[in-house]
């Protein structure tokens, strides 16, 4: 008799154990399926806006301000000027989204078990130091040198427009011999912002395209 209720004993004892952890992985199941769907939603989005920005930004606004019809109405200045001051929010737009996605990916690594490839991981990092790169010092620069553009194409300009005493054939030679080193720089940081444009666009889309896919699990869930 007391073997059996001893036997009985511990047998309940394990069906309620059974039944507590059969409810905590339920719940914790649930709990995994609700994270998911929300990480899955904030990456959707997150890419959205990552490459919604990049592509508005090439397509739309840059051939805008720089569209003839523009450059007619407001001078070659004023729309390179305006544009610049536009980037700003384009390079924070930038650091910001790679900061989320490097999260998002870890998050997912981390409490999804998502498989995350090494190539993944290291474009998201260095979007995430590009990006930084691009707001500490790719823009700072970038408008610099279109200040010194424009402060020294306004130098010239006061010179061409106080020289009454020199003819009218000599005053384009003139003009012609003017170097204008800051618009050089200018032009090559330029250059350097377009290279910049096309990698993220390029990064944005791929990271739109990363949440198409399904990715195995690395391991199983910590339940």
């Amino acid at each position: 008799m007391r073997y059996l209720k001893h036997n009985t004993r511990r047998n309940s004892s394990s069906r309620w154990q059974d039944t507590l952890k059969a409810r905590w992985i339920s719940n914790t199941q649930t709990r995994i399926s609700k994270v998911s769907r929300i990480l899955s939603i904030i990456s959707l989005l997150n890419g959205a806006v990552w490459l919604g920005t990049n592509f508005f930004m090439m397509f739309a606004v840059a051939s805008f301000f720089r569209g003839e019809s523009t450059m007619g109405l407001l001078g070659a200045v004023w729309s390179e000027t305006i544009l610049v001051a536009l980037y700003r929010h384009y390079f924070v737009v930038n650091a910001v989204c790679a900061i989320l996605a490097l999260a998002l990916q870890t998050g997912e690594w981390i409490y999804l078990a998502r498989h995350v490839t090494r190539r993944s991981t290291y474009l998201v990092i260095f979007c995430v130091i590009l990006g930084l790169l691009g707001l500490v010092w790719v823009y700072p620069t970038f408008r610099s040198f279109r200040e010194a553009a424009n402060l020294e194409q306004a130098q010239l300009t006061q010179q061409s427009a106080g020289d009454t005493s020199s003819s009218a054939d000599s005053t384009p030679s003139a003009k012609g011999a003017k170097q204008l080193p800051q618009t050089k720089y200018y032009d090559f940081w330029r250059q350097v912002v377009r290279v910049y444009h096309f990698f993220f666009l390029v990064f944005s889309a791929f990271w739109m395209t990363r949440q198409g896919r399904s990715a195995p699990s690395t391991r199983p869930f910590l339940y």
